[in-house]
This record gives C-alpha cells, sequence and structure tokens, in this order.
C-alpha cells in the first residue's frame, strides 16, 4: 500500500478506479469562494512558480552535460586495471556475509536547500572517503558496485548520486559498518586518495578542460539552487493563500478516518 502525492508536478491519475486505485480530493476542504477572490494573485504565483522550477531543470540541465564532458574526459586519464586491483584488496579485508543482500538507497538531495546529505549510516559507520578531483570518485565507488555484484559474496547498499541513478556517491556495507563515501570529511575513517589512481601526464593534457567543465557544472548548480529557492518563496506565498482558505479541523478528521482505513487494509493483508 502506498500513499502518494499527485499533484504538480508528478501528477498521477486512477489507473485502475476503485478496485486499486483511489483519489484523495483535499480540495472538499477548502472555500473555493475565498480562492476565487484571489485568481490573479493565484495565477501569477503559479506562473512564477512554474517560470523558476523550468529555470532550475535547465540549469540542471546545462550541469549535467558538463558533467558528462568532464566524466568523459576523466574516464581516459584513469589506470582503471590499478584501481579495480585496489578496490578488491579493500574487499578481501572484510567479512563475507552468510546470506548476501544487496539494497539501494539515497543519502543526498539537491534543493531548495542546495546539496544536502543525510546522517544516516555516517553517526556510527567506519567511513572510508573517496577523495573526488574532477569527480573521479564515482569511479571507484563503480568498481567497488561490480565487483561485490559480481562475486556476491557481500550484503551491501548503493548509494547512487541524487543527480544521477548511474552515478554511485556511496557503498555501504552493513555486516562490516563500513561506509566508502564521496569525498566526505564526516567522521572519515580513512581516506582514499583517487590521484592515485590518474595518469599524470593525460591530466596534465587536458587540466584546462576539467576545470572548465568543472567550473561551468558549479556555477549551473548555484544558478539552479538560486531558481529553487524562487521556486519554495512563491509556494510558500501559494500555502499561505490556500491555508487561509482551508477547513482544517474537517481535513484531520477526514485524515483521521483515512489513517483507520489504511491500518484496517494492512491488518487484513497481514
Amino acid at each position: 500500500l502506498a500513499v502518494l502525492d499527485g499533484t504538480a508536478p508528478h501528477m498521477r491519475d486512477a489507473e485502475i478506479p476503485g478496485a486499486v486505485d483511489e483519489l484523495i480530493d483535499l480540495g472538499t476542504f477548502w472555500n473555493a469562494d475565498l480562492l476565487r477572490k484571489r485568481r490573479e494573485e493565484i495565477c501569477r504565483l503559479l506562473t512564477q512558480k512554474a517560470s523558476a522550477y523550468r529555470s532550475a531543470y535547465r540549469f540542471l540541465a546545462l550541469a549535467g552535460e558538463a558533467d558528462s564532458a568532464r566524466e568523459e574526459l576523466l574516464t581516459t586519464c584513469i589506470n582503471h586495471e590499478k584501481m579495480e586491483r585496489a578496490a578488491q584488496r579493500e574487499l578481501r579485508l572484510l567479512r563475507i556475509s552468510h546470506t548476501p543482500v544487496h539494497k539501494v538507497a539515497y543519502l543526498s538531495a539537491f534543493s531548495m536547500s542546495g546539496r544536502v546529505r543525510l546522517d544516516t549510516y555516517r553517526d556510527t559507520a567506519h567511513i572510508i572517503s573517496v577523495s573526488d578531483p574532477f569527480g573521479a570518485s564515482r569511479f571507484y565507488l563503480e568498481a567497488l558496485v561490480r565487483i561485490l555484484a559480481d562475486e556476491g559474496l557481500y550484503s551491501f547498499t548503493r548509494i547512487p548520486s541524487c543527480f544521477s541513478d548511474g552515478i554511485s556517491e556511496g557503498v555501504y556495507l552493513p555486516e562490516n559498518n563500513i561506509l566508502f563515501l564521496s569525498n566526505s570529511s564526516d567522521n572519515e575513517y580513512r581516506n582514499i586518495n583517487m590521484k592515485r589512481f590518474l595518469y599524470a601526464d593525460k591530466i596534465a593534457a587536458v587540466r584546462a578542460e576539467l576545470r572548465l567543465f568543472d567550473r561551468v557544472r558549479e556555477e549551473m548548480l548555484a544558478a539552479a539552487e538560486s531558481a529553487l529557492r524562487r521556486a519554495g518563496v512563491l509556494h510558500g506565498s501559494l500555502e499561505k493563500i490556500y491555508g487561509e482558505a482551508m477547513d482544517f479541523p474537517e481535513k484531520e478528521r477526514f485524515t483521521s478516518s483515512l489513517t483507520a482505513r489504511v491500518t484496517a487494509l494492512l491488518a487484513q493483508d497481514d
């Protein structure tokens, strides 16, 4: 059973109405007359909010292009064989699992608060920080993931980047309580220096381009963050308008009734 936010920009419809899917209409609890009186203000705020989100997505897309170009250059500068051997040596030091389980979990997000990373695992795990010159840590972490998946001896959780599911920013091994994490300085247990696996001559040949792509990526991310903050302010203004038109006591009574139904459905499934 899942309860989803089905409002824009991630709207959902009932694909199998009633039998599988139900729609919850929170519009039942607002005073439409009050909202109609502020129609022009609402439309203006919605237009501005949509524009801010479009800008944010454009900037993120440009940041992604710069990142892809940087990654393409960097992959030719890495001694992949040496890196894979080093990753295998790391794993040989760890206990294997009796019943290996592979999971995926997210630690970071990019939002109106900028780039944030949850403290999950970090307060208790031994952290092995993987340095990230020009975004190089992803290559080492992906090598770890490949070896772990191929050997099937260890339980692990792959932690994708919030920017792309194809990029790993961490790997957690629960039975060893070790977290390999890109560019972490928190509670650091040990560091893996990615410069060991870079060909110095090849890096020198493309360093100017790598730095340019780095700079463009960071500038686009900063612009995207600014646009998202603007969208957040506009969203707050809309929430205030709708909040003033909502019958919250009635909405809370409905929430209690819905919660009871959900609990009953879960008990029935048991």
